[in-house]
């Protein structure tokens, strides 16, 4: 879900940057300001999830690393064979789960400099 919302929010905020390159042109300047404060602010919420994301996600992770010490059954060798295989499960999808997040992080951080950039052009006198 949060990488559902991410992308729909962040391309949402590129087409409506895209709009108001036509609002510019009209001398509204105050309608696009105000417009472009709710996109900054839209912005820090999709960081904010981000984040939250990745923090949520790291406790679940370090929450379940005791789980994969638990062998049951009769065992007649050593269990550090099982016990190795399941973390290598748990990091490589850890490993996947970050990248995804790696790259949301990215997609927004190139959204912000495109809104950065859009307010320095706006509220510097031409």
């Amino acid at each position: 879900m949060v990488i559902i919302y991410t992308l729909y929010s962040l391309s949402r905020i590129l087409f409506q940057l895209y709009s108001m390159k036509k609002l510019i042109t009209s001398y509204e300047l105050h309608s696009v300001l105000k417009a472009l404060a709710a996109l900054c602010r839209t912005d820090t919420h999709i960081h904010q999830l981000i984040l939250f994301t990745l923090f949520l996600f790291g406790l679940i992770f370090f929450l379940e690393i005791p789980a994969a010490f638990m062998m049951f059954g009769d065992y007649k060798a050593f269990p550090l064979g099982g016990i190795l295989q399941d973390l290598s499960i748990y990091f490589a999808v850890a490993a996947e789960v970050f990248f995804v997040l790696l790259l949301l992080h990215s997609a927004r951080w190139f959204v912000s400099t495109r809104l950065s950039s859009a307010e320095i052009r706006l509220t510097l006198p031409h």
